[in-house]
């Protein structure tokens, strides 16, 4: 094309490219006029002289919204693993990016399950303002202390939250497990297999506190109350030999929470009863992150924390590697629907954050052992005399 036949070209799209250019100028300078100033890193003071409680309430949830929206907490992985809010379509074909937990004590903000953002904002105006934020919300009280929002030691990091200490009992617990129960075929829910906590005491023996056990599973109707050595639930399994026991697990219509139990339980429900093969992964935490987790089996017990539970999506592994993340937000997030209850145990292993601790087989398989060291005590020479 001759420069000549060009000319009436360049005019024509000069008029349309100047616009554009315009409007994009625009737009900058209305964001940047819109967005608000660079927050300060701290906050000055909780009151300043001569101001209100609703003013000093409205100053820090300015500050609040102008950090998260300078520095997106409330959009970043650590603290939306906190409660596990999910981006759209984090999970096939849906849509939901509020968290599954319907518990109100484990919000910051009633409207905390929808809306991260306001969730974050409220946790740090409740952070300046009330000195036992960090022994309600350990978690989020960690997240803000690593974003230099919330300065200085808190009540929960030193041993200062007399509930959770009494519940807890962070001193005698020297590691936590993973622990997983291979499938059974004696009813659909447990084909899969299962996920459990299990914490090993300090000092085992004769008067160690007994071996607790926290899960995720099924249960009906309100949890009673129950002190750190006793049973939250009982598990109360629906009638799965019927077409219509199966159907609500499918659907997500079950009430999923904690179960806690004991050792001697686990054994005796899922290696004797059940015939099912316990395998054992030590998790390898640092002292603050066990702490934190059993923080969050804490919160979890007292909130009455609970939530839909359905066989293939939001199951026991979904929900124990919610809780593993909320620890431990270097994970990454697990995408898809079927969550499977071993992908808890390779994902811990694949991140290092797991060693195998042992197996304890079930009666069946004693039974092949037993055999196995007859045979071999038949096959041994025997000792003269």
């Amino acid at each position: 094309m001759s420069a000549v036949a060009r000319a009436p070209l360049a005019r024509a799209l000069r008029g349309p490219l100047v616009s554009v250019g315009l409007l994009a100028l625009s737009l900058t300078l209305s964001a940047a006029r819109a967005a608000p100033p660079d927050p300060p890193a701290r906050f000055k003071s909780p009151a300043l002289p001569g101001e209100t409680q609703g003013q000093t309430l409205h100053r820090l949830h300015t500050w609040a919204l102008a950090l998260d929206a300078w520095h997106g907490h409330s959009r970043s992985s650590a603290w939306r693993a906190i409660m596990g809010w999910q981006p759209p379509l984090f999970t096939w074909l849906t849509w939901q990016t509020e968290a599954t937990e319907r518990a109100p004590g484990r919000y910051a903000h009633p409207e905390g399950r929808n809306r991260p953002d306001a969730d974050f904002a409220a946790s740090v105006v409740q952070s300046q303002l009330d000195p036992q934020f960090s022994c309600r919300f350990p978690l989020r009280a960690e997240y803000l202390r690593r974003a230099g929002i919330l300065v200085g030691p808190t009540p929960f990091a030193t041993g200062r939250c007399a509930e959770f200490e009494a519940w807890a009992r962070p001193d005698t617990v020297a590691a936590i497990e993973l622990v997983f129960a291979s499938p059974s075929w004696a009813e659909p829910a447990t084909t899969a297999g299962h996920i459990l906590f299990r914490l090993k005491p300090a000092a085992p023996g004769p008067g160690a506190p007994a071996e607790r056990v926290f899960s995720y599973g099924v249960h009906r109707g309100e949890a009673p109350t129950a002190g750190a050595d006793k049973p939250s639930i009982s598990l109360i399994d629906p009638d799965y030999s019927q077409p219509q026991g199966n159907w609500p697990g499918l659907v997500g219509s079950l009430r999923g929470s904690l179960l806690v139990e004991h050792q001697r339980d686990l054994r005796r429900r899922y290696a004797l009863a059940e015939r099912r093969d316990l395998f054992a992964f030590t998790l390898r935490l640092t002292p603050a992150e066990r702490r934190l987790l059993l923080a969050v089996f804490w919160r979890q017990h007292v909130t009455r924390s609970h939530g839909p539970y359905a066989f293939l999506s939001t199951n026991c592994a979904r929900m124990a590697d919610d809780a593993l993340r909320a620890v431990l937000p270097d994970l990454p997030p697990r995408r898809g629907w079927y969550f499977h209850p071993h992908e808890v145990v390779t994902r811990a292993l694949a991140a290092h954050r797991a060693v195998p601790a042992g197996v304890t087989w079930s009666r069946r398989s004693l039974a092949r052992m037993a055999e196995a060291r007859l045979d071999a005590l038949t096959d041994a020479p025997r000792s003269p005399g």
